[in-house]
């Protein structure tokens, strides 16, 4: 009985370790493509639109090595990794998820930002400057299988944080304004996420 049970640890072991490397190239490379402009939208029945119709039966066959694999792409930085993990409901994917959710990034799309002297406030709060948030919230959600608000419990701390950056979100007045304000530095993804979360700051 005790070799069952050391033969079963040392496999599982073994599993962990040797499912980087049992993934297919052909994968691997796309997980690690680059993909900054990633949209918004997520839709867990495209993933036909990434992989192949045989790379999805694949994935969909060695789920025990994507549940090892994915998070560690996730923490990488890997937005096809959030999908996919989204998409096969890993939920050992949530911690990195959790993680990117909570990492606060400038406007996305602050080049195009520059090219208005001035828009209401409501579109600075717009999703599409937050494609890679974005598309954690649709992940969590859909692992999940309940809204943001209910899946993600803010700790005091992470919340008093998000608040204070959130507080100093200027709203800019001028084109200069625009070029000086702080569009990179992570306080418009924080009043953004407070919103997300159901949370008034």
């Amino acid at each position: 009985m005790k070799t069952i049970l050391v033969i079963s640890i040392l496999l599982l072991t073994y599993c962990s370790c040797s499912a980087e490397r049992f993934i297919p190239e052909d994968i691997e490379d796309i997980l690690d493509a680059e993909i900054a402009n990633t949209k918004p939208s997520y839709h867990i029945s495209g993933l036909t639109s990434i992989f192949s119709e045989e790379q999805v039966v694949w994935i969909n066959a060695n789920k025990v090595y994507m549940r090892r694999y994915l998070p560690k792409k996730i923490d990488e930085g890997s937005m096809i990794a959030i999908k996919l993990a989204g998409a096969l409901r890993i939920e050992m994917a949530l911690p990195s998820l959790r993680k990117k959710l909570l990492t606060l990034e400038g406007l996305i799309g602050s080049k195009a930002v520059k090219h208005i002297i001035i828009f209401p406030e409501e579109d600075w709060l717009s999703d599409k400057f937050f494609p890679h948030h974005s598309l954690c919230i649709k992940a969590i959600e859909n692992i999940s299988e309940a809204p943001l608000a209910e899946a993600i419990n803010l700790t005091t701390l992470e919340r008093h944080y998000l608040e204070i950056l959130a507080s100093v979100a200027v709203l800019p007045k001028s084109r200069e304004e625009i070029d000086n304000n702080n569009i990179n530095d992570g306080t418009w993804c924080a009043r953004w996420l407070l919103m997300k979360l159901d949370i008034s700051e």
